[in-house]
């Protein structure tokens, strides 16, 4: 799955721009009730500004410097070390981004820096529900050896008992003792069927759900 598929395209979007004063970019993040928002310049994205940057760069002036704070533009005030994808990259790439780093939003380019949109965690999460086909079929824990075909034995198990295959996971396959978890998710008619022949092929299933 690539992030062109998941993002929160531009037109759909809240955007600043980077002259904007710092007084009309809070109003605009305040009333929609927003955190954050992206800033761009050109069609080009520069950054990010947070409603927590704001508050934070307000309250640390005194009064007579406030207001020159709130008349400033967003130039000098963006966020600008945030790491972008570009829309032909792959959903993986945003979920280690987001593991990595302490981001609002992934910005999305194409491949001559116009910006695109952007991708939220919210966005990450349900990629990986639909693609895990959550709420669907049978879902089955099983442990088994780290042999090579496995995968292959077991696929062709399932088929024989009639079941059909919605989505297959290997669960930490970095972990000790060469004893591998895969979670699958299925449709059968006959779950015990399955589970029978499953179990015949020397695959331990640990949990029906």
């Amino acid at each position: 799955m690539i992030i062109r598929n998941i993002m929160l395209k531009r037109e759909n979007l809240l955007v600043l721009e980077n002259s904007q004063k710092v007084q009309e970019a809070l109003e605009k993040i305040k009333s929609e009730g927003y955190l954050s928002l992206p800033v761009v310049e050109d069609n080009r994205f520069i950054g990010c500004i947070s409603v927590y940057d704001i508050y934070q760069k307000y309250y640390e002036k005194d009064d007579a410097a406030r207001n020159e704070f709130l008349n400033s533009t967003l130039s000098d005030h963006v966020k600008t070390d945030i790491p972008i994808l570009q829309a032909k990259d792959i959903v993986e790439d945003a979920s280690l981004l987001f593991s990595n780093k302490n981001i609002p939003f992934i910005p999305v380019v194409d491949d001559k820096s116009a910006f695109l949109g952007i991708v939220t965690q919210k966005a990450i999460f349900s990629a990986f529900t639909r693609l895990l086909g959550n709420g669907r079929g049978t879902r089955l824990t099983i442990h088994t050896p780290d042999f090579k075909g496995r995968i292959s034995k077991l696929a062709k198990a399932i088929k024989n008992a009639e079941g059909n295959i919605i989505s297959l996971a290997i669960n930490d396959p970095d972990a000790k003792m060469d004893i591998k978890e895969i979670i699958v998710r299925l449709e059968a008619s006959n779950i015990e069927r399955v589970k029978e022949f499953i179990e015949k092929k020397g695959f331990k299933i640990v949990e029906i759900e």
